[in-house]
């Protein structure tokens, strides 16, 4: 329990946030999914409950908190976990969900794997440009969002991938997927 309010829980607590979502500079005529939610093809029109939720939650957060956003456009074009069909132990849920989803040995994109890399590891100037001084922008109608630039510094940011950082950041995020989670390697994996 803490008396602190959930703002100042916030600033006390986190430093930092990277969020996957948006589409950066701009999302052009589509709304993404992680911002107003929908699904294409399925549901092609935003949500405009989680755009005012995802509005309200960039608005409160504290300004302390360096907020870096990892949109559709980063994640679009690294493809990984194809390799967990032979890396990984026939008993693995992470592996099977891969093939179950994809296929064996097929990759996915990764919008969520380089968005928790970042966010562990930081953001790696080597793999990525970086653009301060804004804002993101969401509107509660049309879902569309992009970027404000205010001419002064902020606490937000979002990332561009560099020339051939997918095959870097793909590299690292299929390394983890295959790092065993223990003390040792089991005693058998799929070749």
């Amino acid at each position: 329990f803490s008396d602190l309010s959930g703002a100042e829980l916030l600033a006390a607590k986190v430093k930092s946030m990277v969020c996957m979502g948006g589409y950066f500079p701009t999302s052009g005529t589509k709304h993404e999914w992680n911002f107003c939610g929908g699904n294409f093809p399925v549901l092609s029109s935003p949500d405009p409950v989680s755009c005012e939720a995802t509005n309200f939650t960039l608005a409160e957060l504290p300004t302390s908190i360096d907020v870096v956003f990892s949109g559709f456009d980063v994640g679009n074009y690294i493809e990984t976990g194809g390799i967990m069909t032979t890396c990984a132990p026939v008993d693995s849920p992470c592996r099977q969900a891969y093939i179950d989803r994809q296929g064996p040995g097929k990759n996915r994109q990764s919008w969520d794997p380089v968005t928790v890399l970042a966010g562990i590891l930081g953001v790696s100037i080597a793999d990525y440009d970086r653009t301060f001084n804004g804002r993101a922008y969401i509107d509660n109608i049309t879902g569309l969002n992009g970027w404000t630039p205010m001419g002064r510094p902020t606490n937000a940011s979002y990332l561009s991938l560099r020339p051939r950082a997918n095959e870097s950041l793909a590299r690292q995020v299929d390394a983890i997927l295959c790092a065993y989670p223990g003390p040792s390697a089991p005693a058998t994996l799929v070749v």
